[in-house]
């Protein structure tokens, strides 16, 4: 086969969450590969020149607030790091106008570039308008998690995205609890569905030399929200004023959720600093500095963020989540403080009777973390973190496009498809 060109598409922008660091990476490694790659993503009227700076390859942007489609970015999160709308607030008209500008738009992406396959990423609108408009080509889509969170929430549009992803080639998924529920959820086929995992920027976040405490630095990095535990962290936080931290929070939030933990923080005073949203490279520089990472999550895939912490020396408090893989958490010893999870009375909250159990636990767990930082300093490095580098994971997605184009027969031919 010829140079191999596939093309993403994600109908959010490609910074700020997960899969838009996931897009830029797989971009990227694709890139130093000899593959070629071309992207269809949604952004903000205005900020076209921003997207071709984050992603080295031809952009098909969808433009909201605009000329496209009216009104913020539809995120597949409540709250989002950015300005943003969500789905179960459309209006049938605005949900079909959305739908329409991403149709055409890889239409248009297909027509100019005649990808060999089009890699989606999420599970839901975006994957089932693509999905039901190129019924002849390959197709590859992505599980990031919020997807999930996305068909358990919605109904009524989960209805509509089952049966359009029936069509699938194959889909990729972070982990092997994952890999179950879009099995369960969606009735895809387990031998179309194929754990790649996540990754880090080896050339990012590596172990570099940290001050020695005190005070403990501590980080956060995700968005403000109580889907990600931040209310109990800030809470947790003051059991332990005793002891010399200073946190750091990295990351947006939207509406009430984010003015609450704004809200939270205010009694700190100068322990405890809001950083905003931080590019890939200054969020590196920051997690070399820090002593601690803490990801108090009540729902995640195979975050980024905690692949990042441990490659730049941090030790880890973390919930414990399911899709964390055996072996990383084995590996990881005593680097890895892991909090139950509380019961979640919906998806991503918990459960009113457990959640001064979680801030009791997360405490604790915080409590003895800084103690052993100021103890013993920073671990050893996790040995399993080279599986999930970037370059290991595309290897992975990688040997999934051949896997796809080969059992295509004969192989796709474009001079018998039309894109209008």
């Amino acid at each position: 086969m010829k140079k191999l060109r596939i093309l993403h598409v994600l109908t959010q922008r490609p910074d700020g969450t997960g899969s838009g660091v996931t897009l830029q990476a797989l971009v990227g490694e694709a890139r130093k590969k000899g593959l070629s790659s071309r992207v269809v993503v949604g952004i903000p009227c205005g900020e076209e020149s921003r997207c071709r700076e984050a992603l080295p390859a031809p952009c098909h942007p969808v433009l909201f607030e605009g000329r496209d489609v009216a009104g913020a970015v539809v995120g597949m999160s409540d709250v989002m790091p950015y300005r943003s709308r969500c789905f179960r607030d459309l209006l049938p008209g605005e949900l079909e106008r959305y739908e329409r500008a991403f149709s055409l738009r890889v239409r248009e992406a297909v027509a100019a570039y005649r990808p060999h396959l089009i890699h989606l990423h999420h599970l839901w609108i975006g994957a089932a308008v693509v999905a039901e408009a190129f019924p002849g080509l390959p197709l590859l889509a992505h599980c990031h998690g919020s997807d999930l969170r996305q068909f358990r929430n919605g109904p009524a549009l989960a209805g509509k995205v089952r049966p359009a992803l029936a069509r699938l080639d194959a889909v990729a998924a972070l982990n092997d609890v994952q890999a179950s529920e879009v099995v369960d959820l969606y009735g895809i086929p387990p031998e179309a569905v194929h754990v790649v995992g996540a990754g880090f920027d080896r050339s990012l976040f590596r172990t570099s030399r940290k001050e020695v405490p005190p005070p403990v630095e501590i980080l956060y990095a995700g968005k403000l929200s109580r889907a990600k535990g931040v209310p109990w962290l800030l809470k947790a936080l003051e059991r332990v004023v005793d002891l010399p931290w200073k946190l750091h929070l990295a990351g947006e939030g939207s509406g009430d959720e984010g003015a609450l933990c704004r809200r939270l923080g205010l009694p700190f005073g100068g322990r405890v600093l809001f950083h905003g949203a931080l590019p890939q490279k200054d969020l590196a520089e920051l997690m070399g500095r820090v002593h601690l990472f803490v990801l108090p999550s009540l729902f995640e895939g195979l975050p980024l963020v905690l692949l990042q912490a441990l490659a730049s020396g941090c030790r880890v408090v973390s919930t414990a989540l399911p899709g964390l893989p055996r072996e990383l958490v084995a590996s990881a010893g005593g680097a890895l403080r892991l909090v139950p999870l509380p019961r979640l009375a919906g998806i991503d909250s918990p459960h009113a009777d457990d959640e001064e159990r979680f801030r009791t636990d997360l405490a604790e767990a915080l409590a003895e973390t800084i103690r052993l930082c100021l103890r013993e300093g920073p671990p050893r490095e996790t040995a399993a973190l080279e599986a999930f580098t970037w370059p290991a994971v595309f290897d992975r997605i990688e040997t999934l496009y051949r896997r796809i184009l080969a059992g295509r027969k004969p192989p796709f031919l474009y001079k018998h498809f039309r894109t209008s």
